[in-house]
C-alpha cells in the first residue's frame, strides 16, 4: 500500500495496481494511507483522516463504515494508522492522539481511551481481547470495552509493530522487540542486535523488519538475513 492509495498486487506470474480512490495523476484525495490487512477474508486500508476502506469480492474499494469522518478543521490531523479485526463486522482502529475506534456492523464508535499519543499499531487475538502500541513505549489492552495500560518498565521508545506469535504478543520498537508477559512488556533477548520496528507472522515463523535488518524467529533462535549492500543515493 502506497501513501497516495496506489496498492502493488504481486504474484508469482503477475504484477499489477489498484487504486482505492482519487486520481493517480496529480494530489491524492486521500492524503496518506497508512495500513493494510486482510480481516474475515477481505482487504481493508486505513489512513488520514479516518479514512477505512474495505475491498468487494469484485475488487472494488469502498468506504469502510460510517461515523468516524473527520467533520471539523480542529480534527485536520486525525487519522487511522492501523486497523485490526475480530471479524468483518468487529474492526478496531487506532490512530493520532491516543484514538481508539471499534466499528460494529459499519458504524464507527469511539472508545474512551487512557492515553493521548499517537498510536502505531493494534492486534485483535483469537480470545476477543485486542492490544494496541504507539509512543512513548505505550502498550494498551483492551477488553469488554474497556481499555488499561500495560506495565511497562523497559521503554519509553515509540512502539510501531505488534503481532501475534505461538500464544504470546510480540511488539517491536527502534532497536528491539518486547513480549507481554504476565501484562507485563518484557525486553526479548534476540542474541543479536538488529534494527527493528515492524512484525509479521505465520503460524511458523515471526518476521522482524527494521530500517536496515530482516530477522525471524521460529519460536527458539532468531536469525539474521543478510542483505545485499545497496549503493548509497546520490
Amino acid at each position: 500500500l502506497g501513501y497516495n492509495g496506489i496498492i502493488h498486487v504481486s504474484s508469482q506470474d503477475s504484477e499489477s495496481e489498484e487504486i482505492i480512490d482519487g486520481s493517480r495523476f496529480g494530489p491524492s484525495k486521500l492524503r496518506w494511507m497508512y495500513d493494510i490487512k486482510q480481516i474475515g477474508g477481505q482487504l481493508c486500508a486505513v489512513g488520514m483522516s479516518r479514512m477505512a476502506y474495505r475491498q468487494d469480492s469484485s475488487g472494488t474499494w469502498n468506504q469502510l463504515g460510517r461515523g468516524a469522518e473527520v467533520t471539523d478543521l480542529v480534527d485536520i490531523e486525525a487519522c487511522f494508522r492501523s486497523i485490526a479485526g475480530f471479524s468483518d463486522d468487529h474492526l478496531i482502529a487506532v490512530g493520532t492522539k491516543g484514538e481508539i475506534w471499534q466499528c460494529c456492523n459499519g458504524v464507527w464508535q469511539q472508545m474512551e481511551s487512557p492515553t493521548n499519543v499517537i498510536l502505531h499499531g493494534v492486534l485483535c487475538c483469537d480470545d476477543g481481547t485486542a492490544y494496541a502500541c504507539g509512543a512513548a513505549g505505550v502498550v494498551l489492552r483492551l477488553s469488554n470495552n474497556s481499555c488499561t495500560v500495560v506495565d511497562n518498565d523497559e521503554t519509553d521508545d515509540h512502539l510501531w509493530g505488534i503481532s501475534w506469535f505461538k500464544g504470546s504478543v510480540f511488539i517491536a520498537g527502534s532497536n528491539a522487540v518486547y513480549k507481554i508477559d504476565d501484562n507485563r512488556l518484557r525486553k526479548v533477548d534476540m542474541g543479536i542486535k538488529p534494527t527493528t520496528s515492524y512484525l509479521y507472522s505465520s503460524s511458523n515463523i515471526l518476521w522482524s523488519v527494521g530500517s536496515s535488518d530482516i530477522c525471524w524467529f521460529d519460536g527458539s533462535t532468531w536469525k539474521q538475513l543478510f542483505l545485499p549492500k545497496f549503493p548509497a543515493r546520490l
